[in-house]
């Protein structure tokens, strides 16, 4: 993950084109996946360089993008937005199970050995900012036959946005 920290600690060009023009805000961003393709179309590696995909996303600006990164640099080669929303990463998964786990109810349900399954990210409830990263974990029973509750979490908030009860 040495890869992923260079990244991060690289500030987005769309960001940095605007530090400029107002007040700089605190950043958040995570890596959503890294990936080195045998080959890539988009940028021809040169001879002993390998071509590293990233999936960034920025909390603060709501948006992902995808990056070309030298893998031995951490050198950003190329950087595009990505439309729609990439999957959730293990990372923001934990998150998400860290902050269902502040809950006292569905803290109770886990020590009572339901399974949590799922962490789709998804729309967020009515009403919700619509920058914001919302991932939807379901709550089952132990032998995982009824739904117990289907709970959205806030990944940007760090809150539970929505916890409806199942079957």
């Amino acid at each position: 993950m040495q890869l992923a920290t260079k990244v991060l600690a690289t500030p987005p060009k769309a960001l940095a084109a605007r530090r400029g023009a107002q007040k700089e805000m605190p950043q958040r961003r995570k890596v959503l996946s890294v990936t080195v393709p045998a080959d890539t179309e988009a940028l021809p590696p040169k001879k002993g360089r390998r071509i590293a995909r990233v999936v960034v996303f920025d909390y603060t600006e709501g948006k992902a993008s995808g990056l070309l990164v030298d893998a031995a640099s951490a050198e950003v080669l190329a950087e595009e937005p990505i439309r729609g929303r990439p999957q959730a990463s293990e990372e923001e998964k934990q998150d998400a199970i860290k902050i269902i786990r502040k809950d006292p109810e569905l803290d109770r349900l886990l020590q009572a050995n339901a399974i949590l399954e799922g962490g789709f990210i998804v729309d967020g409830p009515r009403g919700a900012p619509p920058k914001h990263r919302f991932l939807q974990m379901q709550l089952l029973t132990p032998d995982r036959l009824h739904l117990q509750r289907t709970i959205t979490v806030d990944l940007t908030a760090g809150t539970i946005a929505n916890s409806k009860a199942g079957e």
